[in-house]
């Protein structure tokens, strides 16, 4: 078979007898003509090149030591636990059901302390009367208590131990705290319920970590997204780089997600190591690629009969010689770097069965700007000094990947524009309930709208054709976002958090309607500092912010839980129906 970038032949033996034997043969009956022809195509002028025998691989690998969460004093990364839980979960909120779930924890290791059932009976009434789970109080009538939360307490008030009071009292008798007052005066069973606070104070770092409200250290609530940063060790021995982290829309970090903001030549690191492999490259194969030796058979998988070439589509031309004419000559050298390291490639030197060995170097040329003139498939940007370089070498950050499973998704807010309106909207798909369950918004607009049952408006003068509407009602979960200023002499915008009213207490008055999640509750605009999102957060073509639990496994084989922030574009507008002086039909 022949073949160019424009054109090719396939040369097949058609015997004319049953037997095949001759044509399978492929006899050469003039060696001079045979010859001639060698000459006349060029073959005599080719390299005795020889195959390829094995490859020597020369690189450096470095770590990565710490991680920055904003503007936070650096962190030391654990190689023990997933970065995805270093830097992007949340505290643990303390709901009701973590509560009760530590008070029954703390139990257990009450009873394995050396007293009697009595005893332990005795202490555990004590700690009830002392700690135990209070209910919420009256129903507010703009957040109305769910019916999986109100049989929750109706099983667990008056019942149960309130854990995270405990974990609390644990926390204070670890700081050099006194025992707590009304529990017993015995110093013996004083001493076994600390040992029983203390087994419960390391149970919850162990398994929760930090147990608080709170939003994670790395998120910014202005900008509703993470800032991370990692320190890596420069690979070629010159100081660190800093490089920007942002999580995909899973939540996970992949090595497309780092790029080097910043270089510290002169920092002092642990030195990159050096190091050599030696290995034989395997061939590449592809589904339908050619045969590379005369007699294979070919499977039928890609039909070039039908591959078009068209001199304007450069790739096509490129992809179509590639596989026809130097299919043969790709080689995989598989290297399996660990992770959390940063490897440089300095050189592959390949050896040939007759001994001539070549320097094969990296493709990707750092000093070489971003533009049409610069190729690269897998590399890091180097922005550090503003040119948009290409990173000479290359990071696996220390992330479970596809290996982490998610769970349940506890909070989702969408995030989007209302141009009729003109303004924007955070609407509350999915909050999480008091007991840590996934609540609906719809559904606790619904239970409102139940609970007040509302007269209907009034029809004023039965002979008038219309009648006058102040405004129109919202639903509860849709918490309105007004453009405000950013700064006095700025001309930029932001959304600033806002409240819609509604009827209570059976239409005879209006209250303020809250949002319940902590994704427009941020931690770090508390008190009377009103909530404000830059503007060009929330595109036309929308946003969703999500707080997901997710589960993975470990090298070690321990288990890591934690609730981390998703962002994904693309939600779309919104339309809110809200009217302000609408003139309506009269219903009479």
């Amino acid at each position: 078979m022949t073949s160019s970038i424009t054109i090719w032949e396939r040369l097949e033996p058609r015997p004319r007898a049953n037997d095949i034997g001759p044509s399978l043969a492929a006899p050469v009956y003039d060696p001079a003509w045979f010859l001639t022809r060698q000459w006349q195509v060029g073959e005599f002028q080719g390299r005795d090149a020889g195959s390829l025998a094995y490859v020597d691989h020369f690189f450096s690998r470095s770590g990565l030591p710490r991680f920055f969460a904003k503007n936070n004093p650096t962190t030391d990364l654990d190689a023990n636990v997933p970065i995805e839980r270093q830097t992007l979960s949340e505290p643990v909120e303390p709901d009701f059901s973590l509560r009760v779930e530590l008070g029954q924890v703390f139990a257990n290791f009450l009873a394995k302390q050396p007293l009697s059932d009595t005893a332990v009976h005795t202490l555990l009434g004590a700690l009830l009367a002392k700690y135990g789970l209070q209910d919420l109080g009256p129903d507010d009538e703009l957040n109305p208590m769910d019916p999986a939360t109100r049989r929750f307490f109706s099983l667990c008030v008056g019942r149960a131990i309130d854990g995270f009071a405990l974990y609390q009292v644990a926390q204070d008798l670890a700081a050099g705290g006194t025992f707590p007052d009304g529990i017993t005066g015995d110093l013996d069973e004083q001493a076994k319920v600390k040992n029983a606070l203390g087994d419960l104070l390391s149970h919850v770092q162990a398994t929760f970590g930090t147990v608080a409200a709170g939003d994670p250290a790395s998120w910014t609530s202005s900008r509703l997204e993470y800032d991370v940063k990692i320190v890596a060790v420069d690979p070629n021995g010159h100081g660190n780089a800093t490089m920007k982290a942002v999580p995909n829309s899973k939540g996970e970090f992949d090595w497309y997600s780092l790029d080097v903001i910043a270089k510290d030549v002169n920092a002092v690191e642990e030195p990159p190591k050096s190091l050599q492999r030696t290995g034989t490259p395997s061939s590449a194969r592809f589904p339908g690629m050619p045969a590379p030796r005369f007699w294979y058979i070919e499977e039928n998988k890609i039909a070039y009969v039908d591959v078009k070439p068209d001199p304007t589509d450069i790739v096509k031309l490129l992809v179509t010689d590639m596989m026809l004419v130097h299919g043969a000559d790709w080689f995989l050298l598989p290297y399996d770097q660990e992770l959390g390291t940063a490897v440089k490639t300095k050189g592959l030197i390949v050896t040939d069965v007759f001994g001539h060995r070549t320097l094969v170097s990296s493709a990707n040329q750092p000093v070489q700007p971003a533009g049409v003139e610069r190729f690269a498939m897998f590399a890091h940007t180097d922005d550090s000094a503003g040119l948009e370089q290409l990173a000479d070498y290359f990071v696996v950050p220390p992330s479970p990947g596809p290996l982490a499973e998610d769970g349940a998704t506890v909070e989702d807010v969408r995030f989007a524009r209302d141009e009729t309106a003109d303004m924007a909207w955070a609407i509350e798909r999915t909050t999480e309930s008091p007991i840590g369950e996934p609540r609906s918004g719809r559904e606790r607009d619904a239970e409102i709208a139940a609970a007040q049952n509302l007269p209907p408006p009034s029809p004023g003068d039965p002979s008038a054709v219309l009648r006058y509407q102040v405004e129109s009602q919202v639903p509860a979960n849709w918490i309105p976002l007004l453009g405000v200023s950013h700064a006095s002499g700025d001309p930029s915008i932001d959304f600033e958090k806002a409240a819609m009213l509604h009827p209570t207490e059976h239409g005879s008055s209006v209250g303020v309607v809250p949002s319940l999640g902590r994704i427009l509750s941020p931690a770090d605009q508390p008190g009377p500092t009103p909530y404000h999102i830059v503007a060009e957060e929330v595109p036309r073509d929308g946003l969703t912010v999500t707080r997901t639990v997710t589960r993975s496994r470990w090298l070690d084989g321990s288990t890591h839980v934690w609730v981390s922030r998703r962002r994904v574009l693309g939600a779309g507008e919104a339309q809110s129906g809200l009217r302000f002086d609408s003139a309506l039909p009269n219903q009479t």
